[in-house]
């Protein structure tokens, strides 16, 4: 009955991927007993102890991730699900999908905003790809290799289109993006892949061509673009805490300093929120492009704004040096990428706030607010904290909040892979 070219056996597991799969990590990677695997498009394992059958896609071409956990089925439902092959793929995968937008018709944070994840990876049971709504477009972002080889990229759309055109999402080529941010075996980054529109020919967007789309939130607009650029310029996994945050800061009044401004979301979204002032730091192009193009699209808000187009610890010490006679800010958000070029040397996350969480000190007023936040899943939620308490003693203040993935990006309990936006609130005394 489990025996076809399209599901085959696991036979053999290392001891160290059956205890992370009981403790719920949805991945196998790659390792002695993984090269055994009999090369079939999907795996299975069959657990002794729980009677529980593992299904897995087949991540062959992945470095690291050989597979990845699609369904956990009892052999009671083996009796139901008899034949694994693309039909049933393509018919799971259309449950999942209604399953996850199902979810998300009841979250009141979707109802302020036209951009978020209908299914966000392992935890809405679609491993290696997340699938994001932005106001009239959809977009595939595919981890690895599996989603993008062609035969699986078909039964995936195929199924997104069944299931779409029951809860009137788009279904249109010309409004479907796929990217695949899938690792190139010969290269030691990513291979980096722009959205590519599937209602054109493969190679029919030329570079400088692009597809602007106006997203919303919380009544403020973003410029977004899809097709000439690796982002498409706002954040949609940090758009739940950005709601939460208009309730756990105090905003009235208050001039903050946003730093790694990206296209603005940090910079626009407190003045709805009563902020007077804000500073905006970044020493990247295309993130001042995006953040002046938000800026003037937004002409309803009284915005009292000011740019520093510098490298980021040179636009702290200037501001030190200017804020020596004036007051200092009220609320400093800080949002770096896992590791980035800082006077012409390449520093990680983890080393930037060990230099930096000082100078916030120096900048920040009494009973201010400092939002801090990692994107690095390596970086754990214990040696982020500590990283923080190293750099900020208690005599200054305390952490008195902590803000994780939520709503349309749900966790997995047990897979730090997946849980890797940690964000915390110090509060100076």
């Amino acid at each position: 009955m489990m025996k076809s070219n399209f599901l085959g056996m696991i036979q053999h597991l290392h001891p160290a991927s059956l205890k992370y799969l009981s403790l719920g990590h949805p991945w196998i990677t790659k390792d002695r007993f993984s090269t055994q695997f009999p090369k079939t498009p999907l795996l299975y394992w069959r657990d002794s102890k729980s009677k529980k059958i593992f299904i897995f896609i087949h991540d062959i071409h992945h470095p690291r991730v050989c597979a990845r956990l699609l369904v956990m089925l009892s052999e009671e439902d083996l009796l139901i699900d008899t034949n694994f092959n693309e039909e049933w793929l393509e018919k799971h995968l259309t449950k999942i999908l209604g399953q996850s937008v199902e979810r998300r018709l009841n979250l009141s944070s979707l109802q302020k905003r036209n951009h978020y994840y209908l299914a966000f990876q392992e935890a809405d049971g679609l491993p290696g790809a997340n699938l994001l709504k932005l106001g009239s477009e959809i977009l595939f972002v595919i981890h690895g290799s599996f989603w993008s080889l062609p035969k699986f990229k078909k039964i995936l759309l195929t199924a997104y289109q069944k299931m779409a055109s029951k809860y009137d999402l788009p279904t249109e080529l010309g409004n479907l993006w796929f990217q695949s941010r899938e690792i190139d075996p010969g290269k030691q980054a990513n291979d980096l892949r722009w959205p590519e529109c599937l209602g054109r020919p493969a190679g029919e967007l030329s570079k400088k061509e692009r597809k602007e789309i106006i997203i919303s939130e919380t009544g403020v607009n973003f410029s977004c673009y899809l097709g000439n650029d690796y982002d498409y310029g706002i954040y949609t996994d940090m758009a739940a805490i950005r709601h939460q945050l208009q309730e756990k800061v105090w905003w009235k009044d208050s001039r903050v300093l946003n730093l790694f401004s990206y296209s603005g979301a940090f910079s626009i979204l407190p003045f709805t929120w009563g902020a007077r002032e804000v500073t905006s730091i970044d020493n990247y192009q295309k993130s001042w492009q995006l953040l002046e193009k938000n800026l003037t699209i937004n002409p309803e808000l009284h915005i009292r704004h000011r740019s520093l187009k510098v490298d980021i610890f040179q636009g702290l010490q200037d501001l030190l040096k200017k804020e020596e006679t004036q007051e200092s800010f009220d609320v400093i958000i800080v949002d770096p990428p896992p590791s980035f070029t800082s006077q012409k040397s390449k520093i990680s996350v983890e080393d930037f706030y060990a230099k930096s969480l000082p100078l916030y000190l120096k900048l920040l007023a009494p009973k201010g607010h400092l939002l801090l936040f990692c994107n690095k899943h390596q970086v754990t939620w214990p040696k982020f904290k500590s990283i923080i308490e190293a750099g900020l003693p208690q005599k200054e203040g305390k952490i008195t909040e902590k803000f994780h993935l939520t709503d349309d990006c749900p966790t997995i309990k047990g897979f730090s892979e997946g849980d890797y936006l940690k964000g915390f609130l110090f509060t100076k005394k």
